[in-house]
């Protein structure tokens, strides 16, 4: 009888084979489950699919060679302990948004984008092309704003670089307290987390708000006011600020972040 001559097992590449389909598992579940959108903006969410399709064809590639065993030297195993180690974090540990007690390392952006809205031949121009939203979805039958989760930055871009366009207008905005150490008790944020690309570029951003009895509601706590927009001076800038009619206080959102592309 003819023996059959036992192979020996690549490791190596079997290694790189569960390395690259663990990370396509990860990827596609967290897509699925739309827990990328804690990581990275949605309009990386196909890069994020198609990625996972070309580690699951590369991991294929390397699974013929199960049985080829090179003759070089073989690296060491350990090394790939710098992959697998992130990689069983990732499952491990669920994702989740950024708690808005963490802020200690953020600047809050009620400078950014700063304008006096002067230059009326600009005013149209700066209506937020970018963004079409219908006009229902973010100005009510009585003219009032509404800074929800899709139009946040369509607003916060807008009323900051035409501020006197809004000078009277009514506005509707959720977001949690934040507050800065020159604020007086009457002063607040109602803030949101903006993620342009990804988690590592996360920040606050909001409108400078004044109410009488602003002190009642804890740091990070959720709140929705109404009230008119007025401009200030902050900090040497012109900028909008929320002279609030009614705070309450409200369950966060389902989606902590706006994302401004």
């Amino acid at each position: 009888m003819r023996v059959f001559k036992n192979y020996e097992i690549n490791v190596d590449a079997i290694l790189k084979s569960l390395v690259l389909l663990g990370f396509a598992v990860f990827f596609l579940t967290s897509f699925i489950s739309g827990n990328y959108l804690f990581y990275v903006n949605p309009r990386y969410g196909l890069y994020i699919v198609f990625g996972a399709i070309a580690m699951i064809l590369i991991s294929v590639f390397f699974l013929k060679d199960i049985f080829k065993v090179s003759r070089r030297q073989r690296p060491n195993k350990l090394n790939y302990l710098i992959f697998l180690i992130p990689l069983v974090i990732a499952f491990v540990i669920p994702g989740g948004t950024i708690e808005p007690n963490s802020l200690h390392s953020f600047q809050m952006s009620v400078e950014a984008g700063a304008g006096t809205g002067d230059n009326e031949e600009d005013t149209e121009k700066n209506i937020s092309e970018r963004k079409k939203l219908r006009e229902e979805d973010i100005i009510r039958d009585d003219g009032t704003i509404l800074m929800n989760d899709d139009s946040f930055m369509y607003w916060y871009e807008e009323l900051y670089i035409n501020q006197k366009r809004y000078i009277g207008r009514e506005i509707e905005v959720i977001g949690f307290v934040f507050r800065m150490d020159d604020f007086n008790q009457s002063e607040f944020v109602p803030a949101r987390f903006m993620m342009v690309c990804c988690a590592a570029d996360m920040q606050p951003g909001g409108f400078l708000s004044r109410y009488e009895n602003a002190s009642q509601f804890a740091d990070n706590s959720w709140v929705k006011v109404v009230g008119t927009i007025e401009q200030t001076v902050f900090r040497n800038q012109s900028m909008p600020v929320i002279i609030a009619h009614t705070v309450e206080q409200v369950e966060k959102p389902e989606m902590e972040y706006v994302y401004p592309f």
